[in-house]
């Protein structure tokens, strides 16, 4: 039976298995090239882990990170950090896109705690292809809760891939960075990008792609978006109230600011998210959701672009209660992130991500306006995806 577009986008699955013999391979090839003190070979041993650790995948069906990915994806980072300055000079990035761990418990996402003693302060952490341009992911072992601690940890994070970069003009923050930079005072100028550009974009279309998914127009939804007195979520607001019907922007910060203005409603309370069809989170945490769930009304579409996600306790608590919980970023195939970055398909585009890859496809120019870098984003051909999360124990269930 032909599926409903929700069907088909809950039954979309993610990439292919991470397999023992492409981990005892990389591994092998690893030591060789450290026992032979080859630079080069260290550098094309890492690039070729780096293929295997997105190609073939941990198994995402009702199973979480396989440690064999993230001892593989160690050693490919270890390496890259030896071969670092050599990788540097073979690929001259056109672009560098800055990735961060949220605590301490994150960075065994990314390798474990013997990996991390052998990395600089800030490390080649993988590649990233699109047209004819080339990416390098770095990434620093400090975390963002010691960012938010001491300003000088995120400044001397930004100075040290300045200084590692000299001659690449775009640079992206990942995540909560641009807004972390502005609550501590620290100034993002010359090559670095806040982000919001792409991240509105993306969520824009996320939010487009919710009103086609319950088969509305967006002048027939009502939406709620939570966090929607933060930087970015108070733009969004304004974007989204030209176009839906009304918007719901539900915000801690609102207390002394509830009413209606126009077709948008500031608010405090959150029972009042249960006015909405559609719910694009925009939290600063996915856990910061946990207040919202027993007002979720059966039906409900939520798209999570948190960043750390929604937990997936709190999705299933959502899921319990009717709603429907998908993953928003930008999908596109000929994108490819080697390794992926945890949480996401190695073919997801992050908003902060998004924003590099248009203005080195189209210049600068494009960030003058919201409308002019959404109308170089469509014409390069990037699309709104939903999807469901890949860190989900079981799949959601499609209808039949």
């Amino acid at each position: 039976m032909s599926l409903s577009p929700l069907g088909r986008v809950l039954r979309h699955r993610g990439p292919s298995r991470v397999t023992l013999v492409a981990a005892l391979l990389g591994g092998a090839g690893i030591l060789a090239a450290i026992l032979l003190r080859s630079a080069l070979l260290v550098v094309l041993v890492s690039v070729l882990v780096l293929a295997v650790s997105t190609t073939v995948e941990a198994k995402r069906a009702g199973r979480r990170w396989r440690r064999g990915e993230v001892l593989l994806r160690g050693a490919s980072f270890a390496c890259l950090n030896l071969g670092g300055a050599l990788v540097r000079r073979v690929i001259r990035p056109d672009y560098i896109f800055v990735l961060y761990a949220e605590t301490d418990r994150d960075k065994r996402l990314y390798f474990p705690r013997w990996v991390e003693r052998l990395l600089r302060p800030v490390f080649p952490s993988g590649l990233i292809h699109f047209g004819r341009f080339w990416g390098m992911m770095v990434a620093g072992k400090a975390t963002a809760e010691s960012f938010e601690s001491s300003p000088e940890r995120l400044q001397a994070l930004l100075d040290n891939t300045r200084e590692k970069f000299p001659q690449v003009q775009v640079i992206a923050l990942a995540g909560r960075l641009p807004s972390i930079a502005a609550s501590q005072g620290v100034s993002l100028d010359g090559p670095f990008l806040e982000g919001d550009r792409g991240t509105l974009c993306a969520m824009i279309g996320a939010a487009h792609e919710q009103a086609a998914l319950l088969g509305k127009t967006p002048m027939e939804v009502t939406i709620a978006v939570p966090g929607g007195d933060g930087f970015i979520g108070r733009q969004l607001v304004t974007e989204l109230a030209r176009e839906f019907r009304a918007v719901i922007a539900l915000d801690p910060r609102l207390e002394d600011q509830h009413g209606w203005r126009e077709n948008v409603l500031f608010t405090h309370q959150p029972e009042d998210i249960a006015r909405a069809q559609a719910v694009l989170v925009l939290t600063a945490r996915g856990e910061e959701t946990a207040d919202i769930v027993p007002y979720l009304a059966p039906g409900t579409l939520v798209a999570d672009d948190t960043h750390p996600e929604i937990p997936e306790s709190l999705r299933e608590r959502m899921v319990a209660a009717g709603a429907i919980v998908l993953k928003a970023s930008v999908g596109d195939h000929r994108c490819r992130i080697r390794p992926r970055i945890p949480i996401f398909r190695s073919d997801d585009i992050p908003g902060c991500l998004l924003e590099a890859l248009v203005v080195v496809h189209r210049g600068q120019d494009v960030l003058g306006s919201q409308v002019a870098f959404n109308a170089a984003a469509k014409e390069i051909g990037f699309r709104a995806r939903l999807a469901p999360h890949i860190s989900s124990r079981r799949r959601a269930p499609g209808p039949t």
